[in-house]
């Protein structure tokens, strides 16, 4: 099959290019080396290297966030539950991203890249403090649950009535529970979980664009173009 990807050539300054090649590609490789190769290492940064399983039983909606320490960086994936396309329609992308904005700015995360597709996102961040008695991570889950779910009652009472569940704590789950964070252990893993994010838009099923800088949700033109609508993100090399 072939596909257009991005290929990324690092300047002296540490700045990301983009221009465009062919590649023939197989995408189920693809897809596994840039999310799972390190799990065959010994040095695997998976959740429950850095907890326990006790602590997953304390929160089982939203165990993994519980698990990620302060002042370290995760690669971080969520997804839509059942992969319903919510955020498909920009209204439900600017929740997350006014979300994730806002506790940048409390001095609560730090984010050095992200993406947000029609079912899910990856973000690359870390938190420094907590955010009132959670974490940042479980902050930003809750929240944009709650606005989804304050917008699909006003607006789609059919496309509500899919996220609904028999959980005791709650009626919706908007966010599948098995989000899972990846520790970043060092600069080489995240400029690969970088390059993931910034090419997931030009996979052909979703076909959201031809370059990666004019893709909205993406902070790829932050790299590329110094896009001063991302002012609230962070250079990764100021950091790694």
């Amino acid at each position: 099959m072939i596909r257009y990807v991005a290929v990324r050539t690092r300047q002296r300054e540490g700045r990301i290019r983009f221009k465009q090649k062919s590649y023939r590609i197989n995408p189920v490789a693809f897809l596994f080396k840039s999310l799972f190769w390190s799990r065959n290492t010994k040095s695997s940064p998976l959740p429950w290297r850095h907890g326990n399983m006790q602590d997953m039983q304390l929160f089982p909606n939203s165990c993994y966030v519980y698990l990620m320490e302060f002042d370290e960086i995760y690669f971080y994936t969520a997804t839509i539950n059942n992969w319903t396309p919510l955020l498909q329609a920009d209204k439900f992308k600017h929740i997350v991203l006014n979300s994730l904005i806002h506790l940048v700015k409390q001095k609560k995360i730090g984010i050095y890249g992200f993406v947000i597709m029609p079912n899910h996102i990856h973000l690359i961040w870390s938190g420094s403090k907590m955010n009132g008695k959670e974490k940042p991570f479980a902050s930003f889950m809750k929240f944009t649950g709650h606005k989804f779910l304050d917008e699909l009652r006003t607006t789609d009472e059919p496309l509500l009535a899919k996220f609904k569940t028999d959980l005791r704590n709650r009626n919706y789950l908007f966010w599948q529970t098995n989000s899972l964070p990846i520790k970043i252990l060092d600069r080489k893993m995240l400029e690969q979980k970088l390059d993931y994010i910034h090419l997931n838009p030009l996979q052909s099923h979703w076909n959201l664009t031809d370059d990666p800088n004019n893709y909205y949700f993406l902070s790829c033109s932050f790299y590329e173009q110094e896009d001063k609508k991302f002012d609230w993100l962070t250079h990764y090399m100021d950091v790694m």
